[in-house]
């Protein structure tokens, strides 16, 4: 209509492409939104993957909702089912048909801690969108579920769906300090190896960690005392926190940031651990746990640490030096409002206002040269 309107195109012309436009006003692709003109149906999908907190046991109930074509990502109200077929969390669609290619899928039940292998105490619930067309496998984790509501609302504010993950996933790595790409949250899986996969893991572990947790654990509360509402409050929490701007709250991060300064100080004899120390280590104690982990631990919880508190590395270089902070952080189990760390050449140590102001004292002393007797 902008077009007739610009070129004054005569009445034939006009109502040739009136009629055009109420051809396609009947079409079942029609739609008014830019997702809706690329609404793809699905046709006998196969659709494979693995749920992990740490791993979904056996048996957890995994469901995929179709959405609307109208592009609207309002569910239709059909639902296809299925269970995790083992203890890794494996599960699987077969022959689903769907009137538009994007899904969203949500696995339920106990799982292992991914560190310990202990079953949790309480069932989960994790969330993921995903867009079927041109994909076979979709995995369900913490990051899907974390970047879910933020990736509905982009898109509800004009972004196309591919946008709307590029963009919640750099915001979610962000918020741990993490700058990397990854092609897609459904892809990652804490059992491989590549950047994003560990990225993964450890933040799947140093959540686990957080004292809120404790709540959930039997051999912190007796079974009859457990609320398990609670643990998926938790974790709905940050997917809630993420949606509307993409940031993680202070309020969230501070127990994150406490627990990896505390991973950080406890193996900072990985600081220099290389991948020849690590293969080495490796070889000449096969059964023991991997050093890869531990300096993938020690890695991710200072970048943390460091993210929120933005503190460059403590390195032999800044070996006496100290920074002053006026952020909240919550280090083993005491909330600092504020306060200085000093680093000792390895780690960024806490330490009070008397103890900085006692390196300050002039200390009574002379100067000069001596020869050393053993060699001159």
């Amino acid at each position: 209509i902008h077009f007739l309107d610009e070129k004054k195109t005569g009445l034939v012309l006009a109502l040739a492409l009136g009629a055009l436009l109420t051809a396609c006003s009947n079409m079942e692709t029609s739609g008014t939104s830019e997702e809706a003109e690329g609404i793809i149906a699905i046709s006998d999908k196969k659709i494979v993957g693995v749920s992990q907190k740490g791993p979904f046991v056996k048996g957890s109930e995994v469901t995929l909702r179709e959405t609307s074509k109208d592009g609207s990502f309002e569910p239709t109200g059909r639902e296809f089912t299925t269970k995790t077929v083992s203890d890794k969390g494996d599960f699987k669609f077969d022959n689903i048909d769907l009137e538009s290619q994007y899904a969203l899928l949500s696995v339920e039940g106990h799982y292992e801690r991914e560190y310990t292998g202990e079953a949790s105490s309480c069932p989960m619930r994790l969330d993921a969108v995903s867009d079927l067309e041109k994909r076979e496998t979709v995995n369900i984790n913490l990051l899907t579920h974390f970047e879910y509501k933020r990736v509905l609302n982009l898109v509800k504010e004009g972004k196309s769906f591919a946008e709307a993950k590029k963009q919640a996933a750099k915001e979610v790595l962000g918020a741990f300090g993490v700058k990397i790409d990854i092609s897609s949250a459904e892809d990652l899986n804490i059992y491989n190896s590549t950047d994003g996969d560990r990225t993964l893991y450890n933040i799947s572990r140093i959540i686990d960690e957080q004292p809120e947790w404790n709540a959930w654990r039997d051999w912190y509360n007796a079974v009859d005392d457990l609320d398990c509402s609670k643990l998926q409050e938790y974790i709905d929490g940050y997917a809630n926190d993420f949606a509307d701007d993409g940031v993680l709250a202070d309020s969230i991060m501070q127990f994150l940031a406490g627990e990896g300064y505390s991973s950080a100080k406890e193996w900072s004899n990985m600081m220099d651990v290389d991948e020849d120390d690590i293969k080495r280590k490796d070889e000449a104690n096969p059964d023991d746990i991997s050093i890869r982990f531990l300096k993938s631990e020690y890695d991710f919880g200072i970048l943390v640490f460091l993210n929120y508190m933005d503190l460059e590395l403590c390195t032999a270089d800044l070996w006496g030096e100290y920074r002053k902070f006026d952020k909240a952080i919550d280090i083993d189990g005491d909330h600092l409002e504020s306060g200085y760390f000093l680093c000792n050449g390895y780690y960024w140590d806490l330490q009070t206002k008397g103890y900085i102001d006692s390196l300050k004292i002039p200390v009574d002393h002379k100067t000069g040269t001596m020869t050393d007797p053993r060699d001159g």
